[in-house]
């Protein structure tokens, strides 16, 4: 049989068992329900699982609430924060069908691959690889029913006819890169491969399978996986030819490209997970990448399979540097910091220069303003901290000497404690200039609110009408931005009203204390086209940001507005919910009650980021397989 007859076997093979290209995601559960007069938000599951927020006052939770604390001089709020989950352990939770590997996953991958293979030339045999990555499939991030944006790249499962095509040209040149000289085969291959005796060539071959397939299928190689992979060569073992026809099916594998876990042996439809599937999901979480030498130890070993021993390998991955890179994907997509806008596309109109001064951002002031958020969390979970504290967390991570200066403080070199931001207006997360910027002379409130309320307290708003302006609202003369968006929005009697006098405006007014490059004011500036200063007139922060429904309290600005996000135990279950996607790369359904109320228990309790990190490869459907009935 030939390499292509082979190959294009085992990629069909591999898009057969993905040929539910797009897995069914059911709608996500809302957790408050409308004001009242309104209609129902799209897609809500029937109430059981998450009930709407409970009298003010009432309720157990957490002992992380602050009882009794007050924002705005206002009403008293609730003394707990109240969970949103229960556990129904008598529900079943769905099944994935094969997840295939991001496009992330499978880079990384190849690296490790190679690297072990190739020790001296694998830098270069990589970057000859370089274009078959660019040119890999994107994944695209999946937006729960309801949000505009949001979602996470892993629970992208299409199967596209690219990803066949990208997967063989990926095999063809590396089996290609590694039989392309003596040296490169006698690397790679041992010197078996180049030597001038025949009598050793089967056994190089199998041998070079044995190791080369384990590490890309993730697990010990079969007698029977042997002869199969090992049919290209056919008479000749180490022909150049044959040898680059077995590397390229290998990584053709279903197994490469997909995680293919079949449990341990059950007649029950859950089974717990072998070792080495268990490690390649460990892996894969937290690092992105394959299992390493240690975490093979475990799995062969059998300690993977104990308490401690598996407890062991969460820690350490999970305080490993390697876990940055999952956490920054985690925390970028839940607050969607890919929305950021470019900040220096008006730097050539006279409006925007005029509006800008001396703080004109550069074309990298977007991505400090992307690493500022993510640098606070990476601190908050190497240093302990909880949600709350990420919440509250009043330094400046800015690199860029423009995001400095926005912040009123001095460069960060990324090693030193980290200065705090110049204004005491800035409470923290919520007045990141991540969650301000707009790359305009204006702020956009309407979209602020509704990223906090959908993004960080994962409630979903009612759809806008058809007829809905999508115009921003810009000021005027005679008109602050918050006083166009309510003349736009808050009119009695229209069908915008109910929503954005109740649900988004309320949180978005609170930070209009910061400009549209995030700097603290107490007045806002209107310029014209010209860049002439129209009026100058006082920014209004008061509000009722209504973060728990139905609650009157008040709030003065963007530092009440924290307090109140924090006190309510809104942003902490959410944080929940969101790990939750992320870990199991699908929506929740009311069957996992279960894993999510172990999850917002220690959000709840403000216990560590570090905590809950680890927490996500504890819960028992983290390591076990549900067959379909």
């Amino acid at each position: 049989m030939s390499l292509r007859a082979l190959s294009v076997t085992a990629v069909w093979v591999l898009v057969a068992a993905g040929c539910d290209a797009r897995i069914e995601v059911p709608p996500p559960m809302n957790v408050d329900g409308p004001p009242p007069g309104m209609g129902q938000p799209p897609a809500m599951i029937p109430p059981g699982i998450i009930p709407v927020d409970p009298p003010t006052g009432g309720g157990t939770g957490g002992s992380g609430g602050t009882g009794g604390g007050s924002a705005g001089g206002g009403t008293t709020l609730p003394p707990a924060r109240v969970p949103q989950f229960t556990c129904d352990a008598a529900l079943v939770a769905p099944e994935l069908p094969l997840r295939r590997l991001s496009a992330a996953e499978v880079r990384h991958a190849v690296q490790q691959v190679v690297g072990r293979a190739a020790p001296t030339s694998g830098a270069a045999v990589l970057t000859a690889l370089e274009p078959v990555f660019t040119a890999w499939p994107a994944d695209q991030l999946l937006a729960a029913p309801g949000e505009g944006r949001g979602g996470y790249l892993q629970q992208d499962q299409a199967v596209q006819q690219a990803h066949a095509d990208a997967l063989y040209e990926l095999g063809g040149k590396l089996g290609a890169l590694f039989t392309s000289s003596t040296a490169r085969r006698t690397e790679v291959f041992g010197a078996c491969a180049t030597d001038t005796s025949t009598a050793n060539d089967a056994t190089c071959l199998d041998d070079f399978i044995r190791s080369f397939g384990a590490r890309v299928l993730r697990r010990p190689m079969t007698a029977d996986d042997v002869s199969f992979l090992r049919q290209p060569a056919a008479t000749t073992p180490v022909d150049p030819a044959a040898l680059a026809d077995v590397v390229a099916l290998i990584l053709n594998s279903p197994e490469f490209f997909y995680a293919v876990e079949h449990g341990q042996p059950t007649a029950a439809a859950v089974a717990d997970l072998g070792p080495y599937e268990l490690a390649n999901r460990l892996a894969f979480h937290f690092w992105q990448t394959p299992p390493d030498d240690a975490l093979l130890a475990a799995a062969a070993s059998g300690a993977l399979l104990t308490e401690a021993g598996y407890r062991a390998q969460v820690e350490r991955l999970s305080a490993d540097a390697r876990s940055a890179a999952a956490l920054d994907d985690f925390f970028g997509h839940w607050l969607r910091l890919d929305a950021t806008p470019e900040l220096d596309t008006f730097n050539g109109t006279p409006q925007f220069a005029a509006f800008a001064g001396a703080d004109l951002p550069t074309a990298s002031t977007r991505a400090a303003v992307i690493a500022d958020v993510l640098e606070s969390a990476r601190h908050q979970v190497a240093q302990g901290g909880s949600i709350s504290d990420l919440l509250k967390d009043r330094h400046s991570y800015a690199k860029d000497a423009v995001l400095a200066r926005l912040y009123g403080a001095a460069p960060w070199d990324g090693t030193s404690p980290a200065p705090e931001f110049g204004s005491p207006t800035r409470p923290g997360l919520v007045a990141r200039a991540a969650f301000l910027v707009t790359g305009a002379a204006k702020t956009r409130p309407i979209h602020k609110g509704a990223f906090l309320r959908n993004a960080l307290l994962c409630q979903v708003l009612p759809a806008p009408p058809a007829s809905v302006n999508t115009t921003p609202p810009s000021p005027s003369a005679t008109a602050t931005t918050r006083e166009a968006a309510e003349t736009l929005t808050q009119t009695a009697g229209t069908s915008c009203a109910g929503c954005h006098k109740a649900l988004i405006n309320p949180l978005g007014f609170a930070t209009e204390g910061f400009d549209g490059l995030g700097r603290a004011r107490t007045e806002e500036t209107i310029y014209d086209t010209d860049g002439k200063v129209l009026a100058k007139r006082a920014v209004n922060t008061a509000s009722v940001p209504g973060v728990l429904a139905g609650d009157p309290t008040p709030s003065t600005g963007a530092g009440d507005l924290t307090r109140l996000l924090d006190d309510s135990g809104k942003v902490h279950s959410c944080v929940a919910r969101q790990l939750f996607r992320f870990t199991a790369s699908r929506l929740e359904t009311p069957a996992d009650g279960c894993a999510l109320s172990r999850l917002e228990a220690l959000a709840l309790q403000n216990q560590p980021l570090l905590a809950l990190w680890r927490e996500t490869a504890m819960l028992p459907s983290f390591k076990q397989r549900r067959f379909s009935p």
